[in-house]
């Protein structure tokens, strides 16, 4: 498995060293590569990159995620499969919190591996108490890995009747256009997002309501959010989206579903 070497490693503590800006916890940042970094903690210096398939952020968000696209359909309902870790609404600044909880002396395991500690322990910043295993690379603050030693499955809306398709990134002149449809049981689009982040670094969203798959209205979701981004592309910018806002959109499409009959 490709790891980060010691050279990497020592160019990243120093990084988190020199800018103190990477503990802003109102700061969102997107890297330019697997060692960019994107948050470290102001209570244990614990530093977390963007890594790759192999270690860090995207290593977690790929390999202990619930598979957003992998669902079941009993009696017209959407049922989706869990893994180890539901982590939709997951912020980059959670991990760090969660860290933060496991990284202790007292944690730290025997374990036989020579590239990273081990820490298992309990964290309640959910409210629940969950425990969790931490992997941070032997004698630094780089975390590689983290999540819950039990299932821990996220409630989708209820009865959430629909199927989520693929999130899809264009650049169109001066924004971002990330879609995301809908679809029923019958593979029949019925709803899409559009979510727009401009030069302005202003999120705003808007719905498309299908009937017999024919765009019927737009609505403008009131939602706004200014992101603070100083490096971002748009393939970077896809797991982001769909960890952090979906859930939110998710609960207004059912609204709109609830008032379609008035709607059209």
């Amino acid at each position: 498995m490709p790891r980060l070497t010691n050279n990497q490693l020592n160019q990243i503590e120093q990084e988190a060293i020199n800018n103190a800006e990477y503990k802003f916890e109102n700061e969102i940042r997107f890297g330019k590569d697997k060692c960019s970094i994107l948050r470290v903690s102001s209570k244990t210096g614990l530093i977390l990159i963007q890594g790759d398939q192999n270690t860090g952020y995207i290593h977690i968000v790929n390999r202990h995620t619930d598979p957003l696209n992998f669902s079941i359909w009993q009696d017209n309902i959407k049922k989706s499969r869990s893994s180890k870790l539901s982590i939709r609404k997951w912020r980059d600044i959670d991990f760090i919190n969660i860290a933060d909880d496991v990284y202790d002396i007292k944690n730290l395991k025997r374990n036989s591996n020579n590239y990273y500690d081990l820490f298992e322990g309990s964290s309640k910043y959910f409210g629940k108490e969950i425990i969790y295993k931490l992997l941070v690379y032997k004698s630094k603050k780089v975390i590689h890995n983290l999540f819950p030693i039990d299932h821990v499955c996220d409630k989708y809306p209820k009865d959430f009747p629909f199927f989520r398709g693929s999130t899809n990134a264009t650049w169109d002149t001066n924004d971002w256009i990330f879609s995301v449809p809908y679809f029923n049981n019958q593979e029949q689009i019925v709803y899409k997002t559009t979510i727009i982040l401009n030069l302005r670094k202003v999120l705003t969203a808007n719905l498309h309501v299908f009937q017999n798959e024919v765009e019927q209205k737009t609505i403008e979701i009131p939602f706004q959010v200014v992101l603070n981004i100083s490096t971002y592309q748009g393939a970077l910018l896809i797991p982001f989206i769909e960890k952090n806002y979906l859930w939110g959109f998710e609960e207004y499409i059912m609204q709109v579903e609830k008032s379609k009959k008035n709607l059209l």
